[in-house]
C-alpha cells in the first residue's frame, strides 16, 4: 500500500468518526441545542487555526503530531477539519433539522467513498484528479442514504435523489467553484432539496 493512500485513509477515518456530530443531532440534541455546540467548536478551531497561521512554532509543532493528516495546501489556509464544522453549522442553522442531518452524513459518508473509490478503481478523468468511479461512488452513496431519510426521516425521495445528484456535481467541481467542499456538499444538499420541493416537481 502506497504512502498516499495510507495517508488518505488515516484523514478518511478522523473524517468518518465525525459522524458523531449528526448521530448527536439525531439522537440527542435539538436545533438550538446544537447550533451552540456547532458554534462553540467552530470558534475553538477557527482561533486556533489563526493562530497555527500566524505563529511558525505552532505550526511546526502541529505538523509534528499531525502531518499524515493534513494536506500540503493546508499548511497555508484554514483545515479541512475547519471548513467541515463550519459546512455543519451553517446547515443546522439554517435548514429543517432531519434534511440537515441528511446532508451531514451525505458530506462525511459520500465524500469519502469518492474519494477512496476514485483513488483504487482507476477510471477517465473528469475534473482534475476526479475520475467517473468516483463521482458513482458518491452518487450512489448519497442515493443510499438519502432512501434511509425517506424511510426514517420523512423526507421526500424525489427531491432526495436530485439534490444527491447536485451535491455530486458541486463535488466534482468544487476547486474550480473555489469553496471548500465540506462547506459545498452538505449546503448545497439542503438548497437543492428545497429548491426542488419549492417548485412542487
Amino acid at each position: 500500500m502506497s504512502n498516499v493512500l495510507k495517508n488518505e485513509l488515516k484523514r478518511k477515518a478522523i473524517h468518518m468518526s465525525s459522524s458523531i456530530f449528526p448521530l448527536l443531532y439525531l439522537v440527542f440534541l435539538d436545533k438550538k441545542q446544537m447550533t451552540c455546540v456547532m458554534l462553540c467548536i467552530a470558534i475553538i478551531c477557527l482561533v486556533f487555526d489563526i493562530l497555527r497561521l500566524k505563529f511558525s512554532a505552532i505550526s511546526t509543532l502541529f505538523k509534528r503530531f499531525f502531518t499524515d493528516f493534513i494536506r500540503s495546501f493546508e499548511a497555508k489556509t484554514l483545515l479541512g477539519s475547519t471548513y467541515f464544522v463550519i459546512g455543519c453549522l451553517i446547515v443546522v442553522l439554517l435548514f429543517e433539522k432531519n434534511l440537515a442531518i441528511i446532508s451531514m452524513f451525505i458530506l462525511i459518508i459520500s465524500d469519502t467513498c469518492a474519494s477512496l473509490c476514485g483513488m483504487l478503481i482507476p477510471s477517465r478523468k473528469i475534473v482534475g484528479n476526479k475520475g467517473i468511479s468516483g463521482l458513482f461512488a458518491f452518487v450512489i452513496s448519497a442515493i443510499v442514504i438519502s432512501y434511509s431519510g425517506y424511510l426514517h426521516l420523512y423526507l421526500y425521495m424525489p427531491a432526495l435523489i436530485f439534490a444527491s445528484l447536485i451535491s455530486a456535481i458541486l463535488e466534482l467541481y468544487s476547486k474550480k467553484i473555489r469553496v471548500d467542499d465540506n462547506i459545498l456538499i452538505p449546503v448545497g444538499f439542503c438548497i437543492a432539496y428545497n429548491v426542488y420541493n419549492c417548485f412542487g416537481l
